[in-house]
């Protein structure tokens, strides 16, 4: 086998290496402050350039990033966020289904207002997401506006 030969196995084999893990799942959150401050246009923060389009059709003004979350979470797995210090998300990735979108259980509670106290449920959902597509779900009150959050899922 030529010396040429060899690098070109060696190089298919790293490549193998570095396919993501099937088992988990990686994702994508972008929690967002939505407000109607009286502007004539629609105003977004420039972090949330890659949710804007999932954000654009609502009937507010002004956009806000709470906070970006990136990471993995192996299949059956619950994760909690901490999206600020009034709201949590717990996101399970269940498994992948036979058309390619990948189950989810979605929770977002209100944190206790005492230590000891006990979360308020805001939201519990199961969806189906495809791969690399966004979805959005929210709507508890946050400040004088709302809070919404944009998620994705991929293997």
């Amino acid at each position: 086998m030529s010396l040429l030969g060899l690098i070109a196995i060696v190089l298919v084999q790293g490549q193998a290496t570095v396919q993501p893990d099937s088992n988990q799942v990686t994702i994508s959150v972008h929690a967002v402050r939505l407000l109607n401050e009286g502007h004539g246009e629609k105003r977004f923060d420039r972090e949330l350039a890659d949710v804007r389009g999932a954000l654009i059709s609502l009937d507010y003004d002004t956009f806000q990033k709470i906070k970006i979350i990136r990471g993995a979470i192996p299949y059956g797995s619950k994760k909690k966020f901490e999206i600020d210090k009034q709201y949590s998300l717990y996101i399970t990735p269940l498994k992948k289904a036979t058309d390619g979108r990948i189950r989810v259980k979605i929770r977002l509670e209100m944190n206790a207002k005492k230590p000891g106290g006990k979360p308020t449920k805001v939201l519990s959902t199961e969806q189906r997401i495809p791969p690399g597509k966004q979805t959005r779900f929210g709507g508890a009150r946050l400040d004088k506006g709302e809070l919404v959050v944009v998620l994705s899922l991929d293997e």
